[in-house]
């Protein structure tokens, strides 16, 4: 059987491994999805997690699974923000973010990092924005945690309509994905829609496993 380990950076984006990533990506049920949160300190024998400390940690944690696992068909691979990567993060400080080319920014520090694990059997991705991006795939299901919010859903489409792809959505901080939602709906959290069966076939592209 497949089986994919995603090293995460916190809760919401291992939750969101389990509960869509898995059905996305292994439709057949012929594989699994195995979400680890990066884990950030141990304290009198508790550990943890959420969050990357170091990208010295970050690869140490991605080397000691790489080291434990066996089989032609098992992979790791990464699901963390773009947005505040540890200055150490490979080709951070080298590579150019041109305005309008976050993307290839993105596809950049990608491959450093690649490069670095050195192991075949890691798949890095970054995303190029929070994890809320992944939200505006399909604004409509905000409809069924809120009530009477046609416009603010129109509002969000609006967005998406803008940017033509939900990647592009500015990253200020007063306009991230994240503060975009928040003024259509200030009751969200990132545990509201954790659990929701979001878009799959924004899944699949995340993650072209």
């Amino acid at each position: 059987m497949k089986k994919l380990y995603v090293m995460c950076e916190g809760k919401t984006e291992a939750g969101f491994c389990s509960d869509l990533l898995q059905v996305a990506v292994f439709p057949n049920r012929d594989g699994e999805v195995m979400p680890i949160t990066f884990i950030t300190s141990e304290k009198r024998g508790e550990v943890f997690r959420g969050g990357i400390k170091s990208y010295e940690s970050c690869k140490r944690q991605i080397g000691n699974i790489l080291n434990s696992i066996r089989g032609n068909e098992t992979y790791v691979t990464s699901m963390i923000d773009l947005y505040r990567l540890p200055n150490t993060f490979p080709s951070l400080t080298t590579a150019n973010k041109l305005p309008g080319q976050a993307k290839a920014y993105v596809e950049i520090l990608e491959q450093a990092f690649q490069d670095d694990i050195a192991d075949h059997r890691f798949i890095a991705h970054i995303q190029l924005h929070e994890y809320e991006t992944l939200l505006f795939a399909q604004v409509e299901k905000f409809g069924e945690f809120f009530e009477n919010c046609e416009k603010q859903i129109q509002s969000l489409h609006s967005v998406v309509t803008k940017f033509g792809n939900i990647e592009l959505i500015n990253d200020n901080y007063e306009t991230c994905p994240s503060r975009r939602i928040i003024q259509e709906f200030p009751k969200y959290t990132k545990s509201t829609t954790c659990g929701l069966n979001w878009n799959a076939k924004l899944a699949r592209k995340v993650f072209p496993f």
